[in-house]
C-alpha cells in the first residue's frame, strides 16, 4: 500500500462545501474531454490500459500551480485544462476522474498532505495536494508527476494519509 490510510469520511462535506466546486457533474457536459477520452481509448483492451492512456496524456500537460483566488480551490474543467495546456494537481486529478468516468471506470480524488500529517478526526483545510485512487484496481496515481512509472507514486506522496472526496 502506498498511502498510509485512506479516510472515507461523510464529514468531507464540512471540508469541501461550496468552496471547492469539485462536483464531477460539472464535467459530464465537457464535450472536449469526452472527445479526447474517446480518442485516447480507441483500441484499449483493458481498464488498466484505458487508465494508463488517460494518465499518460494528463502527464504530458504542464503541471503549473496557481494558488490565487478561486483557482486555489476550484479546478478547471478537463476541456479548459486541455485548451490551456496546463493544470495543477486538482485540475489533473479531477480531469482523470472525469475521463475515467467517461470510460466507465470509477476514480476517486484524494486529498493528501505531502510531507506532513493530518488529523483524521478533524477534516479541515490541512491538505496541500490531490491525487487519484482507482478502487477496482487498487491503483494510486499522481498525474502531476511525469517521472514516476505508471502505478507508482512520487516520493512526496508515499506514506501520506488521504481523504477521499468521492468515496461513497
Amino acid at each position: 500500500m502506498k498511502i498510509n490510510s485512506l479516510h472515507r469520511s461523510t464529514r468531507k462535506r464540512e471540508l469541501s462545501g461550496n468552496r471547492l466546486g469539485l462536483s464531477l457533474q460539472v464535467w459530464s457536459r465537457d464535450i472536449t474531454a469526452k472527445a479526447k477520452t474517446a480518442q485516447l481509448l480507441q483500441g484499449a483492451a483493458s481498464d488498466r490500459e484505458k487508465i494508463r492512456r488517460i494518465y499518460d496524456y494528463l502527464n504530458s500537460l504542464r503541471y503549473v500551480t496557481t494558488p490565487l483566488g478561486a483557482a486555489a480551490f476550484r479546478p478547471q474543467t478537463a476541456g479548459m485544462m486541455m485548451r490551456n495546456g496546463f493544470g495543477d494537481c486538482k485540475d489533473k486529478a479531477s480531469a482523470l476522474a472525469a475521463m475515467c468516468a467517461y470510460a466507465g471506470i470509477r476514480a476517486e480524488r484524494v486529498l493528501v498532505n505531502r510531507g506532513g500529517n493530518i488529523d483524521p478526526d478533524f477534516p479541515s483545510w490541512q491538505f496541500n495536494h490531490m491525487i487519484n485512487y482507482i478502487p477496482s484496481l487498487n491503483l494510486w496515481l499522481d498525474a502531476t508527476d511525469g517521472l514516476s512509472p505508471f502505478g507508482d507514486l512520487p516520493p512526496g506522496d508515499h506514506g501520506a494519509s488521504g481523504l477521499s472526496l468521492d468515496a461513497g
